[in-house]
């Protein structure tokens, strides 16, 4: 019980952070004991919407209780479908000592006509003038070394032909491992009339 903030009129909860606009969510919290700022010892990445600016949050505490906005909120404009698959790992990068964090690019709901995705008429009812009629879920990747300046997202792993018709990359979770990265594969297999994740 933190008594932080009031739910369902009784703060005895252990919600820590309330966002503004559609709040925030999928978060990914790093512990940075060599931060020479307290006050950013732990990290958090999370999905959420700023005013009207719609994208990846960063947030900063010194305890991973009391949580404070970075200013400069979102610091990676992306989509409101995105934020079901980013992860951010769980420290930084041993050899480069940079942040890493996995998301879903940013064009992922386009339409690849040539690669059997979706067997189905989805469209996309956010840009409709797209007339998206494939939606592919793939993983992307970005680097940090402040955690607040994050580069663009690039695609790092799709499906392909060997795969069957409807699998889609949810998401991935890193992790270093001597001089390369682990990523763990949350999969997703959309036919058309069963969606499964595994």
């Amino acid at each position: 019980n933190l008594g932080l903030y009031q739910h369902e009129g009784s703060k005895e909860n252990n919600i820590c952070l309330k966002a503004p606009g559609c709040g925030a969510m999928w978060h990914g919290i790093v512990y940075d004991p060599d931060d020479d700022n307290p006050a950013r010892r732990y990290k958090m990445l999370a999905h959420g919407t700023v005013e009207a600016d719609h994208g990846e949050l960063v947030f900063f505490s010194p305890d991973g209780i009391n949580w404070k906005p970075y200013e400069h909120n979102p610091v990676l404009y992306t989509r409101v479908d995105t934020g079901d698959s980013h992860s951010i790992m769980g420290c930084r990068d041993p050899k480069s000592g940079r942040f890493v964090a996995s998301m879903r690019p940013v064009d992922w709901y386009l339409s690849y006509p040539d690669i059997p995705y979706y067997r189905y008429d989805r469209g996309d009812p956010q840009e409709d003038k797209l007339q998206a009629t494939y939606s592919h879920r793939r993983v992307g990747i970005s680097f940090s070394d402040d955690f607040t300046c994050w580069s663009p997202i690039t695609e790092v792993l799709q499906d392909d032909h060997d795969d069957p018709p409807g699998t889609q990359m949810q998401g991935m979770n890193i992790c270093p491992y001597q001089e390369l990265y682990l990523g763990f594969i949350m999969m997703h297999y959309a036919d058309g009339m069963n969606d499964t994740i595994e």
